[in-house]
């Protein structure tokens, strides 16, 4: 289960980088920040 986990956590930074990256060219003033633990090394960004 444990990796299962682990590929959606990297799907979904893959998912809210580009739409951060579409909501910046757009010119959007909405922004969704969200704080977790890096998926790599386990430490809160």
């Amino acid at each position: 289960m444990t990796g299962l986990v682990s590929t959606y956590n990297l799907i979904n930074h893959d998912r809210a980088t580009v739409k951060r990256q579409i909501n910046d060219k757009l010119g959007s003033k909405i922004v969704e920040e969200k704080s977790y633990a890096d998926y790599k090394s386990g430490v809160p960004s």
